[in-house]
C-alpha cells in the first residue's frame, strides 16, 4: 500500500473509533499583518520542523474552536504525521458571515507559511471551508497551499442561505442567519442578538437546561414579542427575509468577496470536495456546481458524494465497503497532494519581509496567553 493510502487508512479508521488517544493541544501565537493569532497546535512531536503542516479550520459552530469534532479531526490529522493548526478567528468564533472573516483567514495561513518556509494544506468545514477557498484563491496566497480538502461548502452564499431560511429543518442555522442579518431589518438591537446567541449555544452545546427561556423572562416585552415573531411567526419571518434578500442582491460586491463560485478558478491548490449525500442544510448542489466549474477550467479536483457523513458531523462508518475505499481515494489524494508538495517547496511562498514584526508587543502576549489544559507558546521567535 502506498505511503498516502495508508495514511488515509490510518485516519479513517481513527475516525471511526468512539474512543482513543487524543493528542492534547498547545496553544500557540502568531504575530501577523493584523496582529497576534492565537491557534491551537496538534502535533505528535512539538520540536520537529519536518512534518508537513495543516491548516485544520472549525465550521460555525456554537463551540467554535472547542468544537470535539473538529479537534477530534485534527488530532487525527496530527496523529498520523501531520503538523496540524486550528486558528481561533474572531470573526468565526463570532459566527459572523463577513468578509473580515476571509481576511482573517487569509492573514492566518500567510503568516503560518512564512514561519513554516513550506506550502500548506487546508482542511475545513462547511461555512469556513467556503471562506478558506476564497482566501486561498487570493494572488498573495495560492502559491502557498498545497492541497484543499473542503467538506460541506457552499458555493453561492445567498442561495445557501436561502434554503437554510425557507427550507431547511435547521433551526440551529436560522438563529445564525438572523445573529448576522437580523439588523439588517430591525436595526441594531444587542439584546435581541443576545437571545439568538443563546439560542445557538443551547442547541450547539446541547444544554440539559437551556438559558434562553430565563433570558426571555428577563427581557423587555418588546424585545422578546419580536424574537418570539422571528422565530414562531412565519408569515412575519418570510417578510423579513425577503427584505434581507432584497438588500443582498444590491450588495452584489459583498456577496462576491464570499462566493467561492466567483473565485475557485483562481485556484493553483487541487480540491478535494466532500460533502453528505443528504445533508439538507448545505445541499450537495452547492459541492457539485463548484466541481463542474474545476471541470471547466481543467483544474485537479476531486468530489466525493457520501452517505456516510451528514451536514454537522464528521463521523464515519463501513455500513458499505465500497463507500468507505471512496473516501479512502478521497483522503489519499488530498494527502498525495501535501507530500508532493512537501517533497517540492515552492519558490513563490511568501518571506519574513511580508509580516510586520512587533517586537515588545508580540513578546509580552505570547507570554500571556492561557489555554485550560494546554501548553503555551509562541511559534515565532521576538525580534
Amino acid at each position: 500500500m502506498l505511503i498516502p493510502q495508508r495514511l488515509a487508512w490510518q485516519y479513517i479508521q481513527a475516525s471511526i473509533q468512539t474512543s482513543g488517544h487524543f493528542l492534547q493541544p498547545e496553544l500557540v501565537t502568531i504575530p501577523s499583518l493584523q496582529g497576534c493569532q492565537k491557534a491551537l497546535r496538534f502535533t505528535k512531536n512539538p520540536d520537529c520542523s519536518a512534518a508537513p503542516v495543516v491548516v485544520a479550520l472549525n465550521g460555525y459552530a456554537a463551540r467554535g474552536y472547542r468544537d470535539p469534532r473538529m479537534q477530534r479531526a485534527a488530532s487525527n490529522l496530527a496523529s498520523i504525521g501531520f503538523d496540524v493548526y486550528m486558528p481561533i478567528l474572531d470573526s468565526v468564533e463570532a459566527l459572523r458571515l463577513h468578509p473580515r472573516a476571509v481576511d482573517e483567514i487569509a492573514d492566518f495561513i500567510a503568516a503560518l507559511a512564512t514561519y513554516h518556509r513550506k506550502l500548506l494544506g487546508v482542511f475545513a468545514a462547511s461555512i469556513s471551508a467556503s471562506l478558506s477557498l476564497v482566501a486561498c484563491a487570493r494572488p498573495e496566497l495560492r502559491k502557498s497551499i498545497s492541497g484543499i480538502m473542503a467538506i460541506g461548502p457552499y458555493s453561492n452564499l445567498k442561495r445557501a442561505v436561502s434554503h437554510v431560511m425557507e427550507n431547511s429543518r435547521d433551526d440551529y442555522g436560522r438563529y445564525v442567519l438572523w445573529l448576522n442579518f437580523a439588523e439588517r431589518v430591525v436595526g441594531l438591537q444587542p439584546r435581541l442578538s443576545q437571545l439568538f446567541r443563546t439560542a445557538i449555544d443551547d442547541d450547539g452545546w446541547k444544554r440539559r437546561y437551556p438559558h434562553l427561556p430565563a433570558q426571555l423572562v428577563q427581557s423587555d416585552p418588546q424585545t422578546r414579542s419580536l424574537f418570539r415573531r422571528f422565530v414562531h411567526d412565519q408569515t412575519y419571518r418570510d417578510m423579513r427575509w425577503q427584505q434581507v434578500c432584497q438588500q443582498l442582491q444590491a450588495e452584489q460586491d459583498w456577496l462576491r468577496r464570499m462566493n467561492p463560485i466567483d473565485h475557485i478558478q483562481h485556484l493553483d491548490a487541487p480540491l478535494f470536495l466532500l460533502h453528505g449525500r443528504q445533508d439538507d442544510v448545505i445541499l450537495p448542489r452547492e459541492s457539485e456546481d463548484l466541481m463542474n466549474l474545476l471541470a471547466r477550467y481543467e483544474h485537479p479536483g476531486k468530489l466525493l458524494l457520501s452517505p456516510l457523513i451528514s451536514h454537522a458531523d464528521l463521523t464515519y462508518s463501513w455500513k458499505t465497503p465500497l463507500h468507505g475505499v471512496q473516501l479512502m481515494g478521497l483522503f489519499a489524494g488530498f494527502f498525495q497532494s501535501i507530500l508532493d508538495a512537501h517533497v517540492h517547496r515552492s519558490p513563490d511562498l511568501p518571506n519574513e519581509d511580508n509580516i510586520a514584526y512587533a517586537v515588545s508587543d508580540v513578546g509580552k502576549k505570547s507570554h500571556q496567553s492561557r489555554w485550560l489544559g494546554g501548553r503555551t507558546s509562541s511559534i515565532f521567535k521576538v525580534r
